[in-house]
């Protein structure tokens, strides 16, 4: 996580101007703070960088508590969701919202996914009065999926920033879902129900993506935010500044001589 130095250093420094003078918090420009600061170009990319890393390895954790979706025939418990593949994001990036927000953008990215479902149904129309249970496979496709998230940046009661969640929303994707391995009943449960499952796949995802992020943010951000310190040296302010500066420096003029 060497790639948040900069960006912890960043908000150290905006964290103590603002307490100096006791002025609300303005996240990447102080606009009446001693000391006036923008995030360079370079620190949002690395921040994409580590977000991107990050995301690729909570989202192959991913567990999905067992579901049920009720219809006017019956209900359905879908449970035992497996990850079966997945294609990784081709869009990472962590921007500036005015005036002082953070905006994820995932996209380009793709699940595979299975679970058992079972219940007890009416679905067939000529016999309205016939239950049948039924079990099978719920098979997820889901394509295309791009996820927005807005961050901000808080205190706690110590003076110690995090990193907080304000909203995630799956904003677009491709997304079927279709039963299988129901023999005779499975074209009709895909006729009459596959939208219905489809809308509430769709809802499962968005909540199990943003539960994601949260996790991100929270188990992995936020836990090196806690690193930063109330007080800093002048000594290691200039460390933590120039320590790799310097021997660049000092290489390229021994060439020069």
């Amino acid at each position: 996580m060497h790639h948040l130095a900069f960006i912890t250093l960043a908000l150290w420094l905006t964290n103590t101007a603002d307490e100096c003078l006791g002025i609300p918090g303005e996240i990447f420009i102080p606009l009446q703070s001693a000391l006036r600061m923008r995030f360079s170009d370079d620190i949002f990319r690395q921040l994409s960088g580590v977000v991107e890393y990050l995301f690729k390895k909570h989202v192959k954790r991913v567990m999905i508590p067992p579901q049920q979706q009720c219809f006017p025939e019956g209900c359905i418990t879908i449970q035992n969701f497996q990850l079966i593949a997945h294609e990784n994001p081709s869009y990472v990036g962590v921007v500036p919202t005015p005036p002082n927000l953070l905006t994820l953008r995932i996209s380009g990215f793709s699940f595979y996914i299975t679970g058992t479902l079972y219940g007890q149904l009416q679905p067939i129309p000529l016999l309205p009065v016939v239950t049948v249970s039924m079990y099978g496979t719920l098979v997820i496709s889901a394509n295309q999926l791009f996820i927005e998230a807005t961050f901000d940046i808080q205190k706690t009661v110590d003076n110690i920033p995090y990193i907080r969640v304000v909203s995630c929303s799956l904003i677009n994707d491709v997304t079927i879902a279709q039963v299988e391995n129901m023999g005779l009943l499975t074209i009709i449960v895909n006729t009459k129900y596959q939208y219905e499952i489809t809308i509430k796949t769709r809802e499962i995802l968005e909540e199990t993506l943003c539960i994601t992020v949260n996790n991100v943010v929270n188990d992995e951000l936020n836990s090196q935010l806690l690193q930063i310190p109330s007080q800093i040296s002048i000594f290691d302010l200039y460390r933590m500044v120039f320590e790799k500066i310097l021997p660049v420096y000092s290489e390229s003029n021994k060439y020069r001589a």
